[in-house]
C-alpha cells in the first residue's frame, strides 16, 4: 500500500495515475473531497482512466492535524 499526499495537483495525479496503472494500491490524502473531481477529469482524459480513479482510496485530512 501506498501513501500519497498532494495527490490532487499536477505531479501528484500523474504520480496516481503511474502507480494505479502499474496495479499498485494507493490511499491519497485530500484536504476537500471537492478536489478530487479535478483528478477525475484528469484521469477520464486517459485509456482506463476511470476504472484506475476507482481504485483510489481517498482519505480525507491534513498532514498538519
Amino acid at each position: 500500500m501506498i501513501l500519497v499526499t498532494g495527490g490532487t495537483g499536477f505531479v501528484g495525479t500523474y504520480l496516481l495515475f503511474q502507480l494505479t496503472s502499474a496495479g499498485r494500491n494507493v490511499k491519497a490524502l485530500v484536504r476537500s473531497m471537492k478536489k478530487t473531481e479535478n483528478v477525475r477529469k484528469a484521469f477520464q482524459c486517459l485509456e482506463g482512466g476511470e476504472e484506475l480513479f476507482n481504485r483510489i482510496e481517498w482519505i480525507e485530512g491534513d498532514v498538519t492535524d
